[in-house]
């Protein structure tokens, strides 16, 4: 399954499963059009969710790993970070910079 097709399916996972998210729909599909389509970056595409909890931000994540990889969010490709639960400590930024550099 290509690119193109993968992105179509994510569009409609969206449509069916996402209410109330227009914008952030619109946002996660032009970015990952944008990554696939424009150029060959040599960067991975990095996405970050903001909001109040049950808004759907894990959901999409999820989607957006499920629609993308074969292996979904068991994927090498695949990673995910909770802020609460990864980075809790405000004094430790610099450390966990560090780690996320590495």
């Amino acid at each position: 399954k290509n690119v193109c097709n993968k992105i179509i399916g994510l569009d409609y996972m969206l449509t069916a499963n996402v209410y109330g998210q227009q914008i952030a729909h619109e946002a996660i599909i032009n970015a990952l059009r944008g990554h696939f389509y424009t150029h060959n970056s040599p960067k991975a595409l990095v996405m970050s969710f903001h909001g109040t909890p049950g808004t759907g931000k894990n959901y999409v994540a999820q989607m957006i790993a499920m629609a993308l990889y074969k292996k979904g969010i068991q994927s090498q490709y695949y990673y995910f970070f909770n802020g609460r639960n990864d980075f809790p400590l405000q004094r430790k930024l610099d450390d966990y910079k560090v780690c996320l550099n590495h």
